[in-house]
């Protein structure tokens, strides 16, 4: 069983965390599990307790859990998954928890989505907005995203990098106890996330599907198996061939050295491809996106909060004004701006709907794909600094 954990550190102003831990996993799906939930079996606990009461929060028991997530189980069991399902149920026997909590961390964008409904003393959800911001520059070739959530998760994430024994590699940011997210590999590909709904308008889409979300590979293994590709153009394929859910409403940003990027939104059966991969000529000079659908059939309609819209227009400015000046730290400006009553950078507030009471721009991620390198931040960028990984 090969792999290490280290821990990097810097000089951070305002900022409380000064460690960014990297766990390195090597060898088969087996000892990667292993020494993920041994290396990381106390911020896997945390990572649980937190999303349990978010569960719960959302309407959820522990049984409907469960079943739901069991229900995955048995997709993960097909030939070409079967790799993730056994990285699973490894970190499950190191850490501990039982493999349907495992589980459940792993189809938590599925849990939340599922049950989130607007509340019935609100005409939307305006004032709980905060999401990610993805940005995406083709001349310099950089993939980025603010990824916004609850503050509590800046003392918990961890950069993983994994080292397959085909030479494959793997640099990303991810929650203890996920096996996916966001991060950039060997290859040159990097991904993105952004959900999508967040609005009373999406509490009516997909119907039971929706709240049970039965049987489908969730997202963060979908973001697993698009950094697992060789080129964007690979994994979008891979992503379209996998059974989804209703529940797992989002956008997949994928892009690599060759200049191609496809934001791909999804729901449900419906995905449509926005970015220099679309077939809708509409939509292939988009290069920012954030949490309502640009495509899908819904352009039309309202999917996404007035914020969403905002940071959306924002985004565009500022990478049109800076468009012959898109370099790493121009990226990172426009990550870290301010402006408006809905910034592209989102202070930490109460989420209301969700019972969070920090909500905001947790860390920034640039990925420099020609040159492979992935710059974090350790916390909100207001008051943190960047790391830089080398895939």
């Amino acid at each position: 069983m090969g792999a290490g954990l280290g821990l990097c550190r810097c000089s951070c102003s305002g900022g409380a965390r000064d460690d960014l831990p990297v766990i390195i996993l090597r060898g088969s799906a087996e000892d990667r599990g292993m020494v993920h939930g041994l290396m990381l079996k106390e911020r896997i606990y945390r990572s649980w307790n937190f999303y349990h009461k978010l569960f719960r929060t959302v309407g959820w028991i522990d049984d409907e859990i469960k079943s739901a997530v069991l229900s995955v189980w048995a997709v993960l069991q097909q030939k070409h998954l079967k790799k993730y399902a056994t990285e699973i149920e490894c970190i499950a026997k190191a850490s501990g928890l039982e493999l349907w909590k495992i589980l459940a961390l792993n189809c938590r964008t599925e849990l939340i989505v599922a049950r989130r409904t607007a509340s019935d003393t609100k005409k939307n959800d305006d004032e709980d907005d905060g999401e990610c911001t993805t940005l995406y520059a083709p001349t310099a070739n950089i993939l980025a995203q603010n990824w916004d959530w609850e503050k509590e998760l800046e003392s918990l994430y961890v950069i993983m990098k994994i080292q397959y024994d085909d030479g494959h590699r793997i640099v990303m940011i991810t929650e203890p106890g996920i096996i996916g997210k966001i991060g950039l590999n060997s290859a040159g590909v990097g991904v993105a996330l952004n959900l999508i709904a967040h609005n009373p308008i999406a509490k009516q889409w997909g119907g039971a599907g929706r709240n049970r979300f039965e049987g489908c590979v969730p997202i963060h293994i979908l973001l697993r198996i698009a950094l697992d590709s060789k080129s964007a153009s690979q994994g979008v394929k891979r992503i379209k061939t996998q059974k989804r859910s209703v529940a797992s409403m989002s956008c997949i940003s994928l892009a690599d050295r060759k200049s191609r990027h496809t934001m791909l939104e999804l729901l449900g059966d419906t995905v449509e491809a926005v970015g220099a991969g679309a077939s809708n000529p509409d939509l292939r000079d988009v290069l920012v996106h954030t949490n309502h659908y640009l495509g899908c059939g819904m352009e039309n309609l309202k999917t996404g909060t007035d914020g969403s819209y905002a940071r959306q227009s924002r985004g565009c400015a500022l990478m049109a004004q800076m468009s012959g000046e898109l370099d790493v730290e121009a990226i990172k400006s426009i990550l870290k701006d301010q402006q408006g009553q809905y910034p592209i950078l989102r202070p930490y507030k109460p989420h209301l709907l969700l019972g969070l009471e920090n909500a905001g721009t947790c860390c920034a991620v640039v990925m420099d794909l020609e040159n492979g390198r992935m710059h974090v931040t350790n916390g909100s960028p207001i008051d943190h600094d960047y790391f830089v990984f080398r895939c």
